[in-house]
């Protein structure tokens, strides 16, 4: 099981994650307690805010407040997933403006 998982978007995409795991019974949406009992941190990074949002807190953690080193590791996970679904998207045009 992962030790986190880290959601591109706000909190609308966090409570999604939330019910999804609920739906397949992977977690709990309270506890995000998994199935084997392991407690799975959800954290949701909205990109234009620069903020980090939990399950655990209605406040919002804003990225310039945290130290930097982890402030540069979720701003460099972010980046690249950004990077790879532009890719993907992109890769998948093409192959749709070669096949038309």
């Amino acid at each position: 099981l992962p030790d986190l998982i880290l959601i591109d978007g706000g909190r609308a995409q966090l409570n999604t994650v939330c019910l999804s795991l609920n739906t397949y019974h992977l977690a709990s949406p309270l506890t995000q307690r998994g199935a084997r009992g392991v407690i799975i941190p959800l954290v949701a990074l909205a990109k234009q805010e620069e903020e980090l949002y939990t399950i655990y807190s209605d406040k919002v953690l804003r990225l310039d407040k945290l130290p930097l080193g982890l402030r540069l590791t979720f701003q460099a996970i972010r980046n690249e997933a950004h990077r790879f679904a532009i890719s993907y998207y992109r890769k998948l045009h093409r192959r749709k403006i070669v096949t038309d």
